[in-house]
């Protein structure tokens, strides 16, 4: 039986180490053993809510000094040379993935689940642009390790693609899914007024300031509540008094809000696949996203969504205003949505991620 360790950047549950936690999830409960490796410099300890079937490990010790957080991560690496030896090693966090020359295993995947090469030029994370352009001769580097890809979509492979020259990588693609016994259609809509969700984050590349100002340009056509979900700070933004602001504390309370809204707004400037907007497809809302790349995975225009170009706040504007006032419209890409998010689940994405290791590592994989 084959033994599993991912190697996170943190232990916090969103974007991409969400989905590596549903995957190793289903692993666990397929009999396989499986870790999660991770430095401690988060104190978001719901990763822990992983079944008991996954070992969760934090390697280091919490501090806000930067200095201390880029030691633990030294420090798991450290803890992945001396801890395994056969196991297959799967590194998903661009920034941890730098480090891979320095684990000493034959069985290495990276998992790339976004745009590697542009995910950090809104200099929210690196902050300098000396950093960013070290960063990019770092991550363009790191493609030259001996190691197996896999992919979340057709958009971060093509990108791959583009930026390491490698043609003669396969497709692997292990899509992200969602849990349908907490994101469905609970058929709870207010019919009097129409209101809008969004998930926002503090990021420039998330686009919440875009909608804030495509907002400005519709208000008066809106006449119902705007709920904005985030776990993020956003006292940067200028938040219009109109938005309720709510931090969702489990899904179920995510997935209530998504019921309530009847049109879901998804601003990312690149999306390696864009989780949220499909689960407010689950969840029956009409979907007006931008389009962000990950996304042509599920979305069709016309038929489950409405899409525009990225930063294109006129355009944004246009198509929600479309949305507003064409219930036919809204109808018919909620039924279609439906149906869209029925056909992704974490038991697919699990037998998806097993393929593309088998093939990767030619293991008989039982």
């Amino acid at each position: 039986m084959n033994k599993f360790v991912f190697v996170l950047p943190s232990s916090k549950i969103g974007g991409g180490n969400r989905v590596i936690t549903e995957i190793a999830n289903q692993l666990g409960k397929k009999g396989f053993f499986v870790d999660i490796v991770c430095p401690l410099n988060s104190q978001d300890e719901r990763l822990l809510d992983a079944s008991k079937d996954v070992n969760c490990i934090k390697v280091g010790r919490y501090s806000e000094n930067k200095i201390i957080k880029i030691i633990n991560f030294v420090r798991s690496i450290y803890y992945i040379n001396k801890q395994y030896n056969k196991e297959i090693i799967i590194f998903t966090d661009p920034l941890m993935s730098l480090l891979m020359c320095f684990v000493n295993k034959s069985n290495r995947f990276r998992f790339i689940q976004a745009n590697d090469y542009i995910i950090f030029d809104d200099l929210m994370i690196l902050k300098y642009n000396l950093l960013l352009y070290v960063y990019k001769i770092l991550i363009k580097n790191s493609y030259r390790y001996n190691v197996k890809y896999i992919f979340n979509s057709t958009y971060t492979y093509q990108q791959f693609i583009k930026v390491s020259k490698h043609i003669d990588t396969p497709m692997k693609l292990v899509h992200p899914a969602l849990d349908h016994d907490k994101f469905y259609n609970m058929a709870v809509r207010n019919k009097s007024a129409i209101n809008i969700c969004l998930v926002a984050r503090k990021h420039p590349c998330k686009g919440f300031s875009d909608f804030i100002a495509c907002f400005k340009l519709v208000k008066e056509y809106i006449g119902g509540n705007i709920y904005i979900l985030s776990d993020d700070n956003l006292e940067c933004f200028d938040i219009p008094k109109e938005f309720q602001v709510i931090k969702p504390k489990d899904d179920e309370e995510m997935s209530l809000y998504l019921n309530k809204a009847h049109i879901f707004v998804s601003t990312s400037w690149h999306e390696g696949f864009g989780l949220p907007a499909l689960e407010a497809m689950a969840c029956g809302c009409a979907v007006l996203t931008s389009d962000s790349g990950g996304i042509n995975e599920y979305a069709q225009i016309g038929w489950n969504c409405l899409t525009y170009i990225p930063k294109n706040i006129d355009e944004m504007s246009q198509k929600l205003m479309e949305l507003l006032r064409d219930k036919e419209l809204r109808e018919k890409l909620s039924v279609n949505a439906v149906l869209t998010a029925s056909k992704f689940s974490w038991q697919k994405s699990c037998g998806q991620f097993l393929e593309g290791i088998e093939d990767g590592n030619r293991l008989n994989i039982q």
